[in-house]
This record gives structure tokens, sequence and C-alpha cells, in this order.
């Protein structure tokens, strides 16, 4: 009765299409928006396959947080 229902079968027959460029634009926004600094910001841009090249680092630095100041 559930053998037409294997999960690995459904899941290979799923079409994989590459994100657009305003979806990747958009992931790095978020990352940005999360990240705690430059090195962060491009560890998480690699982790995700995100384009990391200085060009998309200087867009992307000043939409990341601020660090906190530490209370004396």
């Amino acid at each position: 009765m559930y053998d037409d229902l294997n999960p690995a079968q459904i899941a290979e027959a799923l079409e994989v299409t590459p994100p657009s460029l305003e979806a990747e634009a958009a992931a790095a926004r978020i990352l940005a928006r999360h990240a705690l600094g430059k090195e962060d910001l491009v560890l998480l841009l690699d982790a995700l396959g995100l384009p990391r090249d200085d060009d998309t680092l200087t867009n992307l630095f000043p939409s990341s947080r601020k660090p906190e100041p530490q209370p004396p």
C-alpha cells in the first residue's frame, strides 16, 4: 500500500534549480545582519557557498552587526 511513498525516491524526483541572483543577494544580506564581524561574515558566506569576494564583503559589511561594548 505504501510502496509508492518511499521518501528517498520522492526526493530524487524533485527538480533542483540553482538560486537566482536575487535570492543569493537576499541570503547574503540576512547573513550580514547576523554576523558578529568580518571573519564571521566570511565564514557564514563560505559555509553556504555564497560569493565572498572583496566587492561583496565591502557591500555587506555596513549592514553587519556592530559589536556591543563590553561593560567596564
